[in-house]
């Protein structure tokens, strides 16, 4: 596969795959003195975050009928919405739309 995750291999039912796979490689969340922590690996579903970076790779030829291989294709950094939700006293938890700050739903109330 190569990329961060260097020759790694996932074994995957045919179904499953798809042309092109995200892989989280870390994550970051603001701390309360405005700082940020950065966490590896996939961040928990429903944990605080603020930036997630991914690992994208594409799906070459089958070797076989059961097996694909993907080659990496690069590094994403994905910012999520900076939208304070009314009433709930948090951020939307949508990604930002790249080059914006907002989510697609909430960049449009803007």
């Amino acid at each position: 596969m190569g990329g961060p995750q260097g020759n790694e291999t996932f074994k995957l039912h045919q179904l499953h795959c798809v042309d092109r796979l995200s892989l989280e490689i870390n994550w970051g969340r603001l701390t309360t003195d405005g700082g940020v922590t950065l966490l590896k690996g996939q961040r928990p579903r429903n944990e605080e975050w603020s930036f997630v970076m991914r690992a994208l790779y594409q799906k070459t030829a089958p070797i076989s009928g059961s097996e694909a291989i993907y080659e990496f294709v690069e590094l994403e950094e994905v910012h999520r919405c900076e939208k304070v939700l009314e009433n709930k006293d948090r951020r939307c938890r949508h990604e930002a739309k790249i080059g914006s700050a907002f989510c697609n739903t909430h960049s449009e109330k803007l």
